[in-house]
Order: structure tokens, then sequence, then C-alpha cells
């Protein structure tokens, strides 16, 4: 036990001292006035490779679709979250242009908070209403110069089997943006670091399954319930707790 102990910490130091690296850069870049939209991918795609690299995830990504974020439409990606190893995974299905929506707390650190704000991150605070309504209103802009916006609707990490009912914030966005919905189910990662732990394991096998867009410009405000129950049920089938529907 000791000797676990003392090796998940010392990955999270490497984890830790990894993503300090990039931030740097990052910072870097603002002073040097380099920081492109495109240099910005970039380095989340390196941070990425590296923390999956870290612990030898094998990671397999499967996009039957075709599904492609192009420029000039809003996108909104939807994800089932079990661990803070989705988001490198994320980025590194999705590469170009994609943004996460991140609490209020990360932003709260002076040196996070220059390289999310100049990276384009969303700042979310879930305790004040109107914070949430102006993230809607920030990312609704992120979306319109080309930005894709990365969501987890079930608010946080889910804990058990199976996912946390989803949230409805999201949704609105999507619907008043006129946004494709990107459903994608994430499969493994809870054992590469499980929720609520600093236990990590090595050498695990991962799956990113990108589901078919879902088009919320086709749903009214009435009817959000059923594009909430028709994004919740492709993400439960990508993500393996419901069996395929038949093509």
């Amino acid at each position: 036990m000791i000797i676990r102990t003392l090796s998940s910490l010392g990955v999270l130091l490497r984890v830790n001292w990894t993503t300090l690296r990039y931030v740097v850069a990052t910072l870097v870049s603002i002073q040097r006035k380099r920081l492109t939209r495109e240099a910005a991918d970039q380095i989340l795609c390196d941070w990425s490779r590296d923390l999956l690299a870290l612990l030898k995830v094998r990671f397999r990504i499967k996009n039957p679709f075709g599904v492609e974020l192009t420029p000039g439409h809003p996108w909104v990606v939807m994800s089932n979250h079990r661990s803070y190893y989705d988001i490198p995974l994320l980025f590194m299905a999705f590469p170009h242009g994609l943004r996460m929506v991140a609490k209020a707390e990360l932003f709260k650190l002076p040196i996070w908070k220059l390289g999310l704000e100049a990276g384009e991150f969303i700042k979310v605070d879930r305790k004040n209403p109107a914070g949430a309504a102006a993230s809607i209103k920030e990312a609704m802009a992120r979306m319109e110069s080309g930005i894709a916006v990365m969501i987890f609707p079930e608010g946080t990490r889910a804990r058990g089997g199976e996912m946390l009912p989803l949230k409805k914030g999201g949704f609105m966005m999507a619907q008043q943006a006129g946004a494709s919905i990107v459903p994608v189910g994430i499969r493994g990662t809870g054992v590469v670091m499980p929720a609520d732990t600093l236990q990590f394991h090595w050498n695990q096998e991962v799956e990113l399954h990108i589901g078919r867009p879902v088009d919320a410009s086709c749903y009214s405000s009435r009817q959000r319930a059923d594009l909430m129950n028709e994004v919740e049920t492709q993400l439960r089938e990508l993500a393996g707790e419901l069996p395929a529907a038949a093509a």
C-alpha cells in the first residue's frame, strides 16, 4: 500500500509538472504575442499526448459518422465524465478549435487565469445564476468566432457505474446558438484515474466513441426534454451503458 501510494504521488507530481510546463509555454507565447488559436490548439494537443503517454494509456477513437467540427457552424461537444483523463482524450479526438467550459475555481489562480483566458476557455460559476447566464453568452460568442464548445452535461464526474442526470444549461445554450450537439461516450478513463482519488493505473485501454450529431435548432424550447433524452440515450449507448440501437 505504501509503495502504491508513493508511486501515485510520483505520477501526480509528474502530471502537475507536465501541466505547469505547458502553462509556462502559454504565458511565454502571450508575452511574445504569438498565442494564436492554432498555437493554442498545438499546446493543448501536445499536453494531452504527454499526459496520456505518461501512464502509457492506449486509446482508440471511433468516429463511424465521420464527424468533423467544421468552421462556420456552431458545435457543442457533450461527453460523459468519469475522470480528469477524459479531458486530454477529448483534445486528442478534436485537435482543432475545441475549448472547454471550465469551473470558475480554476480562474482564481493568477497563473491559470491568464492561460485559460488567453486560450479562450469559458468560465462557468455554477453557484451564481447570473454568472451562468454570462457563461452561456460567452460560449455563444466563442462559437460565432469558430470555437467548438466542450461540455460535461452531468456537471461533475460520475462516481458510480452509471451516468448522472444531465443538466439543462448546455442544451439551452445549444438551442439558442442553433448548434449541433456531438455526443461522445468515453470508456475506461475511470480506471486510469478514478474520481476522488489520487490513484493512477498504467497501461490501460480506453475508447472514445463519437456519435451522430443532433441539431438542437430542430427542437423548440418546449421540446428541450426531448432533445435531452435524445442526447442522453446516445451518450449511454456510446459509453457502453446501453446496447447500441440497431442501424
